[in-house]
């Protein structure tokens, strides 16, 4: 099914979200990441690094009230535990 990894993304999504405050600080935190991603393409580079961190900033705390871990960090973890195909040996 063509939808399956959204599906899942927004399943594990909400689950990660599902406390008050952590979903608040979301919905500031991400428009502001989104936000230094075009200051950047304008070259207001203080401005930029200045949004990025205070928005990630405000989702991990969000995060770490929630006690649930950031997804960047999930996604990496995920990444580093597949386990590579086996060589010739």
């Amino acid at each position: 099914m063509a939808g399956a990894p959204l599906v899942r993304f927004w399943r594990d999504y909400r689950q990660r979200h599902c406390y008050w405050p952590n979903a608040l600080f979301h919905v500031v935190g991400v428009p502001l990441t989104i936000v230094a991603i075009y200051l950047a393409g304008c070259g207001r580079w203080f401005w930029a690094a200045a949004a990025m961190a205070v928005g990630y900033a405000l989702q991990s705390f969000g995060h770490r009230l929630q006690g649930s871990e950031v997804g960047e960090l999930a996604l990496m973890r995920r990444i580093l535990r597949r386990k590579k195909p086996a060589g010739p040996q």
